[in-house]
């Protein structure tokens, strides 16, 4: 993000709402005008940053912003209203992310596995434990893709109940 030199835009504020979704990946220009990220957009660090939005959105229950990690269309065979409903008795998660294995090619598109470990409390007080992955999804630079399509985005999810902590 850049705002013009002249004008009297302060990105700090934004900044540190960013940084809440994403510790140590925003960089604030002294100037306050200038804010960029350090993660290279390609990489499986980005993937894997894409899940951690995603439960900081449902935390924050801003479940808009939750639903477009899904992509542009959200989550697959799931209206919004019905996502949302999902977590209407969530009172927080916390996910833990694994070892990134090395990412996969397919088809023009780029796969990552994120392994995770999600810990949920719901608005009763009881507390849940899951265990499994995402697959994070993006295109591999083909020519004609749109910045929707080369951005990651959860493709699929896979989680079973777990024991232990």
């Amino acid at each position: 993000y850049r705002a013009p030199a002249h004008s009297q835009v302060d990105l700090t504020d934004l900044y540190h709402k960013l940084e809440g979704l994403e510790p140590g990946s925003w960089y604030l220009h002294q100037s306050k005008k200038i804010l960029t990220s350090n993660v290279d957009p390609t990489s499986g660090q980005a993937a894997a940053d894409v899940v951690r939005r995603y439960y900081a959105a449902i935390n924050a229950r801003d479940y808009a912003t939750a639903w477009s990690q899904w992509g542009d269309d959200g989550r697959p065979g799931q209206t919004f209203k019905g996502f949302e409903q999902g977590f209407a008795k969530t009172r927080a998660t916390r996910v833990t992310i694994g070892t990134l294995p090395p990412s996969e090619g397919a088809a023009g598109s780029v796969y990552q596995t994120v392994p995770v470990t999600v810990e949920a409390t719901t608005d009763a007080g009881a507390r849940q434990r899951f265990a499994g992955s995402y697959v994070v999804r993006r295109v591999n630079g083909v020519d004609g893709a749109s910045a929707a399509q080369l951005r990651w985005h959860l493709d699929s999810a896979t989680l079973k109940p777990a024991t232990g902590g």
